[in-house]
């Protein structure tokens, strides 16, 4: 018995001073639990919002192609048989479609 209280004597006195406070090893225990070992640690929120960035990309790249299938959806409802001469090369029998690209600025 007398071995084991010399040998926790020891131990204690190379634990820094501070370190032997019974509320900084609670707390300190409570954010290593918190940091590494709770199911909402940090490495958990960091891939989250990662992939919540990713998603908020992709929202944008969809939306963008949602307006693009409205313009067509727009283009189609007015003129429909442009519409497919245009976009789909079609063309009556013996006939043939010639399409001038407008300049862009």
């Amino acid at each position: 018995m007398a071995l084991r209280r010399n040998l926790w004597q020891a131990f204690m006195e190379m634990v820094p001073k501070p370190f032997r406070n019974r509320y900084v090893v609670v707390v300190t225990a409570f954010f290593i639990w918190m940091f590494f070992f709770d199911s909402a640690n940090i490495l958990t929120q960091f891939q989250l919002g990662r992939s919540v960035d990713q998603l908020e990309d992709e929202k944008v790249y969809f939306q963008e192609k949602i307006e693009e299938a409205e313009a067509d959806k727009e283009a189609l409802e007015e003129d429909i048989e442009q519409f497919a001469r245009e976009k789909y090369y079609m063309k009556k029998k013996e006939e043939e479609v010639f399409i001038f690209a407008e300049p862009e600025e």
